[in-house]
């Protein structure tokens, strides 16, 4: 079952997937993706005979890849004996993204960072599901004490607001449960089947039959999407906070605190997971945090396994909520350029409230949603009254921002319709043009490695030829005022590298090249395409470079390591050897951190 993989995720991509699984997973989970990426979706036996693995390594390895969401299940119905099975494919996407877990850490924390009753708490839970990959809400208080030890007192009412807070930012949501049908093949446009008509097929036939099943499995997706942030199933287990503990209870939590094992029948809930989460230093030691209104951290999320609310739903981070914030500070950040502060404050305010709306919707498509000037404007005033953008301030450069009203909302979305940044489908209802925004981005950073890599000579022919689609070399020549030679000899490298097109149209059909037209493009989209296989390629090599860095100086690692845990003394290390090593190793991890940002400018947004 063979699937089909994005067109900027192609083998440089799945060769960087396969490195970041073997050095954070093992060789064993390596082997299983590198045979879901060459073969596509597969059940469990098509599986374990295409990578000649045992049957229990394989389902360990599985088992992590799972976990860590980098295997999505489906459940697949054979549509001629109604069989089902469960298909396993190789999630490139979120592999990839290992890379970005430090920058999702950073955002948190300064997003949080004002809330400081509770700010520092959420952070520590998106670490923790970063390092977890899935957990359920009542694994949640054993998982953030394996974290962070150091942190023994933690509040149960801040962990509650934490949750809530990362739910209703999208910024955590569901795992899609392991029953949804896989997603439809994506084919290339010369494989499509083209539709005569669109007309509903005729009662009775195999076409009504398939058009039903579609039907079905769509509505099974939809009905996902509309729990993906809700956390109703987990209801019960966030509102036992506010009930104080029974005292036998108390008694079992006060004997936790005093060394007691988690082996008594009488604990339930979450306990039963404790030991599985905790590393073993910690595993049957549980320290209980009591609040000043009588909860305890074990008892925020306790399981009831008795109640009518359904299956607790596992929860993961969401990738897609954090790109497409890194995605709005990009494009604010290019905006700084060209327009002034207060129409830079309403551009954010509509990316603000347009996110709020795109949370179902995919981080990578064209346009925002459609926000209304009465909505733009009460985010304004909103944050005007929290302190955010306060009206009629006068800013460090002393430029002076007017008041929040309707006419200087409206003026500053004129302005930004103007330059192209918005467009106004429905008459009073705006939505940011963010294929524009971003192809403004990428276009800079292709004219900066163009520049770089070819001469100032070879930008400017690119860029004119960006924005005159088609010409001939001549034409080329004289138009960025060139010698024809340097003309051809820059048209050639950047051919050479895929950056710019040739095409051949001939006068006759012989095709002789006396007889034949020869014009050069130069494809935003082509370019940015080759620019991201070349950035994969590189932190390819980045990643390489790291691991023999460690690989010929083995038992100087080993020694930081020693060190690092307080089985060695720090005067036994060779000082010179291990700040020139530290040196190597910062440069490159720092340089592969920055490429991660460029990679999702070109792939993830």
């Amino acid at each position: 079952m063979q699937t089909t993989i994005n067109a900027s995720r192609g083998p440089d991509a799945a060769r960087l997937a396969l490195k970041l699984v073997a050095e954070n997973y093992g060789t064993l989970c390596r082997d299983v993706v590198q045979t879901l990426v060459k073969h596509g979706r597969q059940t469990l036996q098509e599986l374990r005979y295409l990578s000649k693995l045992p049957t229990e390594a394989l389902r360990t390895a599985l088992i992590v890849l799972i976990q860590q969401n980098c295997v999505s299940v489906y459940l697949h119905t054979n549509e001629h004996d109604r069989r089902t099975e469960q298909l396993y494919e190789a999630d490139l996407s979120r592999m990839l993204q290992i890379l970005r877990m430090p920058r999702f850490i950073d955002f948190a924390r300064k997003e949080y960072s004002e809330q400081e009753d509770w700010g520092g708490t959420a952070v520590l839970v998106v670490q923790t599901l970063l390092h977890h990959g899935r957990l359920r809400l009542s694994q949640l208080p054993y998982a953030l004490q394996s974290m962070d030890e150091s942190a023994e007192v933690v509040s149960p009412r801040a962990l509650l607001h934490a949750v809530k807070s990362l739910v209703n930012a999208h910024l955590i949501e569901r795992v899609p449960p392991c029953t949804l049908p896989p997603p439809a093949m994506i084919l290339h446009p010369a494989h499509a089947k083209k539709k005569k008509n669109s007309a509903a097929p005729k009662p009775g036939t195999e076409e009504e039959a398939q058009f039903q099943r579609e039907q079905a499995k769509e509505k099974e997706r939809q009905d996902f999407q509309a729990v993906r942030f809700n956390l109703r199933n987990d209801e019960a287990s966030l509102q036992t906070f506010e009930m104080p503990p029974k005292e036998e209870d108390k008694e079992e939590e006060e004997g936790d605190v005093r060394g007691a094992g988690l082996s008594s029948q009488k604990k339930r809930g979450p306990a039963a997971a404790a030991p599985a989460l905790q590393p073993a230093a910690k595993r049957g030691k549980l320290v209980a945090v009591k609040h000043e209104d009588g909860s305890t951290l074990q008892n925020i999320f306790a399981i009831n396994h008795n109640n009518n609310h359904g299956p607790i739903a596992l929860w993961r981070v969401n990738y897609d909520e954090f790109n497409r914030r890194f995605r709005n500070q990009e494009i604010l950040k290019s905006a700084g350029v060209q327009f002034d502060a207060a129409t830079q404050r309403v551009f954010k305010a509509l990316l603000a409230v347009a996110a709020a709306k795109e949370a179902k919707h995919s981080v990578q498509d064209a346009h925002s949603a459609s926000v209304t000037l009465d909505e733009v404007t009460k985010y304004l005033k909103q944050q005007q009254q929290q302190g955010g953008s306060t009206g009629g301030s006068i800013l460090p450069d002393g430029e002076v921002l007017p008041p929040v009203t309707k006419d200087t909302t409206y003026k500053a979305l004129n302005t930004l319709f103007i330059a192209d940044y918005i467009s106004d489908p429905y008459g009073r209802e705006f939505h940011a043009d963010l294929q524009f925004a971003l192809g403004m981005i990428r276009q800079t950073q292709i004219l900066a490695v163009i520049t770089q890599r070819f001469g100032e000579t070879a930008r400017r022919i690119w860029y004119m030829l960006h924005i005159e689609k088609q010409l001939e070399q001549k034409a080329i020549a004289e138009k960025a005022m060139v010698p024809n030679i340097e003309a051809r000899e820059a048209l050639y490298a950047m051919l050479k590298d895929g950056y710019v097109g040739l095409q051949d149209i001939p006068k006759n059909n012989d095709r002789a090249p006396s007889k034949t037209f020869y014009t050069w493009r130069a494809a935003l989209g082509a370019a940015s395409t080759r620019l991201a296989t070349e950035m994969y390629r590189s932190a390819g090599n980045l990643i390489a470079r790291l691991q023999s860095e460690a690989a010929v100086k083995p038992e100087l690692t080993e020694m930081i390591e020693m060190v690092s845990s307080g089985k060695m003394d720090r005067s036994q290390l060779n000082v010179a050897a291990v700040a020139k090593f530290k040196a190597v190793t910062q440069v490159l991890q720092t340089s592969l951190i920055k490429l991660d940002l460029q990679m999702a400018l070109f792939n993830d947004m």
